[in-house]
């Protein structure tokens, strides 16, 4: 789980990424205040298990 910091992709500013080996997706969730006010599946239909995802240097993250 992070949350992106990163000014590559503005829109994500401060959202919150979550990956977990049962949910075969990364969830972006977006927060305003202290409320998650939407989300969105990233990757849903790749099929993959995501262990564990953190904000890289290079490109936004690397899963």
């Amino acid at each position: 789980m992070t949350f992106y910091t990163g000014t590559q992709i503005p829109e994500w500013q401060n959202n919150l990424f979550i990956a977990g080996l049962s949910s075969l997706h990364i969830a972006r969730l977006v927060i305003e205040g202290n409320k998650v006010v939407g989300e969105e599946l990233i990757l849903p239909n790749e099929k993959q298990r995501f262990r564990d995802i953190t904000q890289g240097t290079m490109a936004p993250f690397t899963p």
